[in-house]
């Protein structure tokens, strides 16, 4: 009798986290960026993301074209996304709960306990193929280490994994290379590289058709010019978001590096999660709360799994504990539904991390779609919509995704935090008091947008025209042109991140020295501000600024910003010098218009 009790208990904690999952299914607008590329493939005009233009504005290969058919044969590429993600998320759980059969019970507690895990087991985002994945890999990693396949096997899942996300790497890779380490030899090393024949096929693939080895986004996102000390504090706060409103993930993972420790057998995946969280610190961490600790938790939950086979009682226990300290935190994922949103305040913290979901939740969850809405009902869609029939070629946007599908493929976009434009992304992002990740703001050259619109308009700054001309060549020109590679190999291997272009890190056109108690007018020119100096030690920098007008005053020393602030007001603004400073530049955020005048005065 207790037998069958059991067998009939056994299914329940799984379709709870099911029913889970349903509950909070929706879909991000950064999917759509993917999802332009996907539909401008189906409809015969190349995997791009602007038509005429071959630039590689998503960051995961296999999720891209894993779409491709299904929404070639469904057409609704909403439906297709919570399909797929669905799908792969339940079969990776499962996965990872029979590999670990002692975990049966316990790992769908654990997850849904997890905010992070939740939430981006669907977003439309590479999640949940990451989850399937990286659930293969540990799945061949449990096989006898003898055996001869192994090692291609392993090499092939994890070539894969990174076609997915190429950062997710860092989790199997110290495993791949104890794997190869413990056999080392020809054999071992040919296994490898004939696992890893996926990896070279897209690379070439990559290189002679975007002409360049990683996505757009990393040019954008990795190769900002920010401090390295800003950018681990950045991911700092990053961690800190998490376990204020995720207070379960974050113990987990640390519980699942410290299980990992443990076993010899385990430990490379330990310095594997460890190695990522690093990499989360070193890049500013992201703007979607609890987004990149999603995978290196589940395998975090995977190591405390096989640590505790002999556990189950404790296993259970700690999944029943996780389960119950979810509720501690401000949004548990048991208790979510169809009215699941949260106030502005609250949905983007003050580091600029941002519940997405709650976010996009009343526009794209899948609760709301089951009510009859039709999905994404969001306001970024229907600006898309209206901009589909409107005149002009070239529209300038923040937020890409919705609104760049819904536009259609006769529209460029031209995307100023620089995800999907090839000469802004190699453009420094401007220096700033407080930066939000992933949201990088870069100056757009005067007269870019009409030189994409009419090629007969060239930008202003000569050094930007000679890059944007380069660009245009690799991204528009012949694909076999003899001139196109020799830029192909300049712009990946001479000079990446072209040094020509560091002026915009702190755009100044001009230098005005004053004197303490001197007032001078200046004009902005077209997102480029003015550099003041002055001779002995000032208390403050007064400055105009109109109401919504926000500036930059970067605070200088021999040619470098050491500090700034970030200013917006109204009134006139008192800002207090640094000691030992005696240069500023004062710029704005946007490319506002030349005939904003404001004055500035050392007192």
């Amino acid at each position: 009798m207790q037998s069958k009790l059991a067998a009939l208990l056994r299914p329940l904690p799984w379709l709870l986290l099911i029913f889970v999952l349903f509950r909070t299914a929706w879909v991000c607008d950064d999917a759509y960026i993917t999802f332009r590329t996907v539909d401008n493939l189906v409809h015969g005009h190349g995997a791009v993301f602007n038509v005429g233009e071959r630039v590689q504005a998503y960051t995961h290969p296999l999720w891209m074209l894993l779409h491709v058919p299904f929404h070639a044969i469904f057409k609704d590429i909403y439906w297709v996304t919570l399909s797929i993600s669905m799908l792969c998320s339940l079969a990776a759980f499962l996965l990872l709960g029979r590999a670990s059969r002692g975990a049966w019970i316990a790992l769908p507690f654990m997850v849904v306990a997890s905010k992070c895990l939740v939430e981006y087991s669907s977003s439309g985002l590479e999640n949940p193929l990451s989850f399937l994945l990286l659930a293969l890999f540990m799945g061949l990693w449990m096989k006898s280490e003898l055996e001869p396949p192994r090692l291609l096997h392993l090499s092939l899942v994890a070539g894969l994994i990174y076609l997915n996300r190429m950062d997710a790497i860092l989790l199997v890779g110290p495993a791949l290379a104890w794997a190869f380490w413990q056999q080392r030899s020809w054999h071992a090393l040919g296994q490898i590289a004939l696992g890893m024949l996926p990896v070279l096929a897209w690379e070439v693939f990559s290189l002679t058709y975007y002409g360049f080895l990683f996505p757009n986004t990393a040019y954008a996102k990795l190769g900002t010019g920010i401090e390295s000390g800003i950018l681990m504090k950045m991911g700092m706060a990053y961690l800190k978001d998490s376990l204020q409103r995720d207070p379960v993930t974050l113990p987990l993972i640390v519980l699942g590096i410290l299980s990992g420790l443990r076993k010899q057998r385990y430990w490379p995946f330990a310095l594997g999660i460890a190695l990522y969280l690093f990499y989360i610190l070193r890049i500013g961490g992201d703007f979607m709360s609890g987004r990149f600790l999603a995978v290196p938790l589940l395998l975090a939950l995977f190591l405390l799994s096989k640590a505790m086979t002999d556990r189950q009682l404790w296993l259970n226990g700690l999944a029943l504990a996780a389960f119950g300290c979810s509720f501690i935190g401000p949004t548990p994922m048991l208790l979510s539904d169809e009215t699941y949103t949260l106030p502005r305040e609250a949905v983007i913290n003050s580091d600029g991390v941002a519940d997405e979901r709650a976010f996009f939740y009343p526009g794209t969850g899948l609760l709301h779609a089951f009510a009859g809405r039709d999905m994404p009902d969001f306001r970024w869609v229907k600006d898309g919509k209206t901009a589909r029939s409107s005149e002009g070629k070239v529209i300038a946007q923040d937020a890409i995704g919705f609104f760049s599908y819904y536009a259609g493929p006769e529209k460029y976009i031209l995307d100023r935090l620089a995800l999907s434009d090839p000469l802004l992304a190699r453009i420094p992002t401007r220096y700033q008091g407080k930066h939000r990740a992933g949201h990088y703001d870069h100056l757009v050259p005067d007269g870019y947008a009409k030189q994409l619109a009419d090629s007969t308009v060239q930008i202003v700054d000569p050094a930007a025209a000679k890059v944007a001309k380069d660009l245009a060549v690799i991204t528009r020109g012949p694909i076999f042109d003899a001139a196109r590679f020799g830029l192909i190999w300049q712009y990946n291997v001479v000079e990446p991140a072209p040094k020509s272009l560091a002026h915009f890190r702190v755009p100044v056109h001009d230098t005005i020295a004053l004197q303490a108690g001197d007032t001078s007018t200046y004009q902005s020119r077209n997102g480029f501000g003015l550099l003041f100096t002055w001779t002995g030690d000032p208390d403050s920098l007064r400055f105009d600024a109109l109401t919504l007008d926000r500036h930059t005053v970067a605070w200088m020393r021999d040619g470098k910003p050491v500090s700034g602030a970030d200013l917006k007001g109204k009134e006139r603004l008192s800002v207090a010098v640094p000691e030992g400073i005696h240069e500023a530049a004062i710029y704005p955020w946007q490319n506002w218009p030349v005939d904003k005048l404001r004055s500035v005065e050392v007192r």
